[in-house]
């Protein structure tokens, strides 16, 4: 097999490809090309004038075409990059294992994909505020990489931009720039953050509007974050497992909170969720084991599946009008909540949402909400809810002739025996993981609706009613 130089069409990143070929797929940007043209293209761009190649310093350290600084191949531990460069290429440095310091000039306003990559002696870098992109894993793996300052103009902070810097404490901002130009993209990309293990503070530029998926995630040292108010979305997983961070506070511009944001957060005490925030994601704030009371605004009209759930310490919520639905498991397994009320406005509950709140003793519902309240409450011992678990499954409410009969049968005759109290008691040990299981499934509610008919038709004959009951 052939291999020859090329260059991406697309990206300009450097090739060795198969001549024999019509077409093939550049692995850095993801984008087909045509092997001839990209063979072209390298023969192009390095048949070229000795004045478009810099060699900076009388020395050939540098490869520069067209003002794309695209491979540093010198050996300095200190490096200045030339005036002459707009944009650092992809993987210019990469692996430039001596390397400690580099000084961009103002000249420069990318840097793109991977260009300092692996460089795990560099200790500092200067980013001018004309910096407005870093690329995709610009600086990804510096494990000696101390600290970062923002250019202030930048509008893209790509994914794993400076993602598993073991050695990163800080993030900061220039406060000398005009900012983010107003109506830019700004956005930290997936994972931008991710994975910095000793990273404590970051203080990110104005003019940020989205902080992405995953964009700080297991950053488990961070206990300070400054957001702007130009932010409006934090993203999925955005602050996930960032097990030190104590407090946030969110600014009166977001107003989404994606799934899992803030979950596994275990140290976070207190949280400020804004009255501009419509929108709490499934499992936002899950695991916040050290969250003791939450106050949701008015403008929210939804709660996520599972966002409280396993929030262990919380003893308190407060729940607004202008909510309507609350998901599946939004607070299940917070062990330390004694009570709920729940407002008017709320008409749906899905199942699970309260299950195994071991400590919950009181629920005060809406009149007019869907749900199945054996399910909303399952395994909540202390919470007295009929614990007609199978048949409120099957007949889709607690509230209805045919549970209603059930439940007279329950307390007017067997509570009323041993054997009979014995037989309750087994059927709520084992009944709540039934319906957890199968509750769902359609052959679990044929078999059991055959069976809860004839018994309930049974007793009604008996003289048990199917008029409303208030269990005793």
């Amino acid at each position: 097999m052939p291999l020859v130089a090329a260059k991406c069409t697309s990206c300009g990143a450097s090739l060795e490809v198969d001549s024999t070929k019509e077409a093939a797929v550049c692995p850095y940007c993801g984008t087909a090309y045509i092997v001839e043209k990209a063979i072209n293209n390298y023969n192009t761009t390095n048949n070229i004038t000795a004045d478009v190649v810099n060699i900076y310093g009388g020395t050939s350290d540098f490869t520069i075409c067209a003002g794309v600084l695209e491979k540093y191949n010198g050996a300095a531990t200190d490096v200045v990059i030339p005036n002459s460069v707009n944009v650092i290429g992809i993987e210019a440095f990469q692996r430039c294992l001596g390397l400690k310091s580099v000084t961009v000039p103002d000249s420069v306003t990318k840097i793109m994909q991977n260009a300092f990559m692996g460089c795990v002696a560099l200790q500092s870098v200067s980013l001018p505020d004309s910096v407005t992109e870093i690329g995709y894993g610009a600086f990804q793996y510096c494990n000696s990489l101390t600290s970062v300052t923002l250019p202030a103009g930048v509008t893209k902070i790509g994914g794993f931009a400076f993602a598993r810097c073991q050695s990163l404490k800080s993030v900061d901002s220039h406060k000398s720039g005009a900012g983010i130009k107003s109506g830019a993209a700004a956005e930290i990309e997936f994972a931008a953050f991710a994975e910095c293990p000793s990273l404590t503070s970051v203080t990110l530029p104005d003019g940020i509007t989205k902080i992405g998926n995953g964009a700080f995630g297991k950053c488990t040292s961070l206990t300070d974050i400054a957001i702007p108010d130009s932010v409006t979305e934090i993203d999925d997983n955005a602050f996930s497992g960032c097990t030190s961070l104590q407090s946030i506070a969110i600014p009166e511009s977001v107003t989404e909170i994606g799934g899992a944001a803030f979950s596994g957060c275990t140290s976070l005490k207190s949280i400020t969720i804004p009255n501009s925030v419509s929108e709490i994601g499934d499992s936002a704030f899950s695991g916040c084991t050290s969250l003791t009371s939450v106050t949701i605004p008015n403008s929210v009209t939804e709660i996520g599946d599972s966002s409280f759930s396993h929030c262990t310490l919380l003893t308190s919520i407060s729940i607004p009008e202008s909510v309507t639905k609350i998901g599946r498991f939004a607070f299940s397994y917070c062990t330390s909540l004694t009570s709920i009320t729940l407002p008017n406005s709320v008409t749906e509950i899905g199942n699970f949402a309260f299950s195994d709140c071991i400590n919950l003793t009181e629920a005060k519902l809406p009149k007019n909400v869907n749900m199945n309240k054996a399910a909303v409450f399952l395994d909540c011992p202390n919470l007295r809810t009929g614990g007609c678990y199978v048949a409120t499954a099957v007949y889709g409410s607690y509230d209805c002739p045919e549970v209603w009969t059930l439940r007279r049968f329950r307390d007017q005759k067997l509570a009323t025996t041993r054997s009979g109290r014995l037989f309750i008691r087994c059927y709520y040990a084992i009944s709540p993981r039934m319906v957890r299981l199968f509750g769902g499934k359609r052959w679990f509610s044929r078999f059991w609706r055959q069976r809860l008919d004839r018994l309930v038709a049974k007793l009604n004959a008996r003289g048990y009613d199917d008029t409303p009951y208030r269990d005793n």
